[in-house]
C-alpha cells in the first residue's frame, strides 16, 4: 500500500490537481449477490504488486505535461504495475522547489520531482540526500540513449548523473512582421530574415540600422526598437556570444572571459540605451521577475516593438491569452516572426541560449518510499517522442531526443518544427559550479554601464578584475 500523504496546505499560489484519470482501474464483480468474482487477464506481470507513486511539478494552462507525461507513461511500463498521481503547483519554480524541500525534510516528498536548470539547487538536494543518482537507471533503458548529449553534463556531479531531461526551452528573437511591411520589406524578405540571421547575413548592426529607419519613419517609437529578454543576464550573455565571446571550456571545466568580446558587448548594450533603441526605463533593472515578462508580452503583442527577446513559451501564451479571438496561432504567424539572435560578426551564425527542465528521483529519506526503480521505469517512457511531442505542441517547447527532428509528432506542429533547428546553434548553462557568480558579476557591471556610472571600458576592466578575485583558478582570461 502507498502510505497516505500529509500534504501541506498553502494559501499562496498553490493548487494540487490529482490526475486520477490515470492508467488502469482494477475491476471486480461484486460477490455479495452470490456471483463469482471475475479475475481479469493481467496486462502487467502478475508477480508485481501495484505501485502508486506521485510526481510533483509546477503547472499552468500551457505547461501541464510535466506531470501528465509520467501519468500517461505509467500505462506503457511493462516491468511494474504502476499508477502515477499528479500533484501540480500553480506557482513559481522557486516556490515549488521550496515546498519540495520542506516535504523531503519531513520524508513525505514524491517519488518523481521536477527541477529547472538550477545547478545550485540540484547540488543542494544531492548533498542533503534528497535525491538518488541515476546512472544505473539510465543504463537499464535504451530510451535514455536517445537524449541529446549536451543535456547530461549539467546534471552530472561528482561523476554521477542525478536528473533526467524532459524538455528544452529556448530564448528567441521575435520580430514584428507588420512593422517590417510598413518599412517596405517584401513578404519574401520577411520570410528570409530567420535564414539570413542563421547564416550571419543579418547582424546586430543590421538590426540596429533597421530599427533606426523604423524610428525615423515614425513606425516605431524611440525606445521600442529592441527590448531585452527579461532574464537580463541571459540577454547579455547572448550578446557577448554574438561578439564571439566564449563562456566555458568543458575540457578544463573552467569558465572563460574574453576581454574584447566583453568590451564590445558592454558597448553595444550602452548604445541601445543612449540611442533610444531600448527604453531607458529598462536600464539598470534586472527584469528577472514575472511582471517584466508580462510587460514585455503585452507590449510586443500590441504592436509597439520591432524586435524583442523572449522565450518559446511566449508563443503559446500569446495564442491562448491574446490571440484566441483573432485566429490563434494563424494570427501570430501572420504578424510575428522568430529567429536566432543575430551575430555581431558578418558570416558568423546567430546563436541561441537554451535550458532544460529535468526530473529527479527522490530518495527513500525524502519520499518515505522504496519505489525508485518504478520511478525510473516511468521516466524512461516519459521521454519518448510520443509523450514529449504532446508537451511540445501544447507548450511550444522542444523535446530532448536526437530522434525528434524526423518524428511526425514534432514535424507536424509548425512552431515546433520551425524552431527545432535552434538546437543546432544552442549553448547551455555550463556545469561549472561558479557559473552563477560569473553571471552575477557581469550583470552588476552591465547595470553600471546602462546607468552611465561607468564607461564600457571601465566596466570591462573592473568586471575582469573582480572575476579573477572571486573565481581564481576556475577562470581563464583572454
Amino acid at each position: 500500500m502507498h502510505k497516505p500523504r500529509n500534504l501541506y496546505i498553502f494559501t499562496f499560489l498553490f493548487a494540487t490537481t490529482l490526475s486520477l484519470a490515470t492508467c488502469s482501474t482494477i475491476l471486480e464483480v461484486d460477490s455479495l449477490w452470490g456471483e463469482e468474482t471475475i479475475e481479469p487477464e493481467p496486462t502487467k506481470p502478475s508477480t508485481e504488486a501495484r505501485i502508486e507513486i506521485e510526481v510533483w511539478a509546477p503547472a499552468s494552462r500551457w505547461e501541464h505535461w510535466q506531470t501528465e507525461g509520467p501519468v500517461k507513461a505509467a500505462e506503457l511500463v511493462e516491468e511494474f504495475e504502476i499508477i502515477v498521481n499528479a500533484v501540480e503547483y500553480a506557482s513559481t519554480n522557486s516556490f515549488y522547489e521550496d515546498q519540495f524541500e520542506l516535504a523531503a525534510e519531513a520524508g513525505i516528498g514524491p517519488e518523481i520531482a521536477h527541477i529547472t536548470s538550477n545547478r545550485e539547487k540540484l547540488i543542494k538536494w544531492i548533498n542533503e540526500g534528497y535525491i538518488v543518482p541515476l546512472d544505473t537507471c539510465i543504463q537499464q533503458y535504451p530510451e535514455f540513449d536517445e537524449v541529446i548529449e549536451d543535456l547530461w553534463p549539467f546534471v552530472t556531479y561528482q561523476g554521477q548523473v542525478w536528473a533526467i531531461p524532459f524538455e528544452i526551452e529556448s530564448y528567441v528573437l521575435f520580430f514584428n512582421k507588420a512593422k517590417l511591411r510598413e518599412l517596405g520589406w517584401s513578404e519574401e524578405n520577411i520570410a528570409a530574415l530567420p535564414e539570413q540571421i542563421r547564416k550571419g547575413e543579418f547582424t546586430l548592426e543590421d538590426m540596429v540600422g533597421t530599427i533606426n529607419q523604423a524610428v525615423e519613419k515614425g513606425i516605431v517609437e524611440p525606445g521600442f526598437g529592441y527590448w531585452p529578454i527579461p532574464n537580463k543576464d541571459v540577454d547579455f550573455l547572448i550578446h557577448y556570444a554574438a561578439f564571439g565571446g566564449k563562456i566555458y571550456l568543458p575540457e578544463q571545466n573552467k569558465l572563460i572571459i574574453q576581454r574584447g568580446a566583453l568590451l564590445n558587448a558592454y558597448s553595444f548594450k550602452s548604445q541601445l540605451i543612449t540611442e533610444e533603441i531600448t527604453h531607458k526605463n529598462l536600464a539598470g533593472s534586472e527584469q528577472n521577475h514575472w511582471m517584466g515578462r508580462l510587460l514585455l508580452r503585452d507590449t510586443a503583442f500590441h504592436d509597439r516593438l520591432l524586435f524583442w527577446g523572449g522565450e518559446n513559451h511566449d508563443w503559446i501564451i500569446w495564442a491562448l491569452d491574446y490571440a484566441d479571438g483573432l485566429g490563434g496561432q494563424d494570427y501570430l504567424f501572420e504578424h510575428f516572426g522568430f529567429a536566432l539572435f543575430p551575430s555581431a560578426v558578418p558570416g558568423k551564425p546567430g546563436n541561441n541560449f537554451s535550458f532544460a527542465h529535468y526530473y529527479v528521483i527522490p530518495s527513500e529519506k525524502a519520499s518515505g518510499q522504496q519505489n525508485q526503480e518504478a520511478a525510473c521505469a516511468v521516466l524512461a517512457k516519459t521521454i519518448t517522442p510520443e509523450i514529449n511531442a504532446l508537451n511540445a505542441v501544447e507548450s511550444a517547447s522542444l523535446g530532448v531526443l536526437k530522434t525528434q527532428f524526423s518524428h511526425p509528432a514534432f514535424t507536424q506542429d509548425r512552431f515546433v518544427s520551425e524552431t527545432m533547428y535552434f538546437l543546432d546553434y544552442a549553448w547551455y548553462k555550463p556545469s561549472q559550479d561558479n557559473y552563477t557568480s560569473y553571471t552575477q558579476l557581469l550583470l552588476e557591471y552591465l547595470i553600471k554601464v546602462e546607468l552611465g556610472e561607468m564607461s564600457a571600458s571601465e566596466a570591462t576592466e573592473a568586471a575582469i578584475n573582480q572575476l579573477q578575485i572571486e573565481l581564481g583558478e576556475s577562470l581563464i582570461v583572454e
